[in-house]
Parts: structure tokens; C-alpha cells; sequence
């Protein structure tokens, strides 16, 4: 879920769960003070990745610009992070496995490849 044009991943989890993208104002803020803290500018490829599903719970990206995000729907949830394999990894252990652990009470470990 990065900055490039060839990226979907956010537009097709919207239309999927029948959801409006919507800009995230204090997603632009972080992304943009994450390029600061660097010395950089923000591009507007780095502004899209601020615009997430409706409704979608953002989980914060402390170690890149590409915020992860879940979407409930239909009793299900979606969940969506940045290709970038450190940051997922990060993502995954930190936020997205005690985030499962806590809403399905999960007591074991989900390892997957691909």
C-alpha cells in the first residue's frame, strides 16, 4: 500500500466492502511530518496513502509512510498492510496480532507465507 500508481490495494477494498475513499486529514500530518523529520517534502504519490475505505480503523506505520488499515465487513475483517517487508513485519507483530488476539480472543500464532 504504497505511493505508486499501480497500487489498488485501497480502491478495491473500498468498492469491495461498498465504501467511499476518504482523506484522512491526520494521516496527512504524519506522513507528511515522517518526511520532515527526514528532511523531505511530502508528494502528492505520498498524500494518496492518507485516502483509506470509510470508516476504516488506521493502524499507525511508526517505521514507514504506508499506514495499515482494517475494515469490518459482513461480520469480517480486512486487513491491509504495506508490502514493504520490514514494516510489515513490524505491523504484524505489534499491532495486528494483538489487535486479533484481542477482538477474537486468539491464544495462538498465525504464520503465513506468499
Amino acid at each position: 500500500m504504497g505511493p505508486t500508481v499501480d497500487d489498488v490495494t485501497r480502491q478495491a477494498v473500498a468498492e469491495a466492502t461498498d465504501r467511499e475513499l476518504v482523506l484522512d486529514q491526520e494521516l496527512v500530518q504524519e506522513i507528511s511530518r515522517y518526511f520532515a523529520r527526514r528532511g523531505h517534502r511530502m508528494t502528492e504519490n505520498n498524500r494518496k496513502q492518507a485516502h483509506l475505505p470509510e470508516g476504516a480503523r488506521v493502524i499507525h506505520n511508526p517505521v514507514g509512510t504506508a499506514p495499515a488499515f482494517a475494515v469490518d465487513h459482513d461480520g469480517h475483517v480486512v486487513i491491509c498492510l504495506p508490502g514493504v517487508p520490514h514494516e510489515m513485519r513490524y505491523l504484524m507483530e505489534h499491532e495486528v496480532l494483538p489487535y486479533l488476539r484481542e477482538r477474537y480472543g486468539l491464544r495462538g500464532v498465525i504464520k503465513s507465507r506468499t
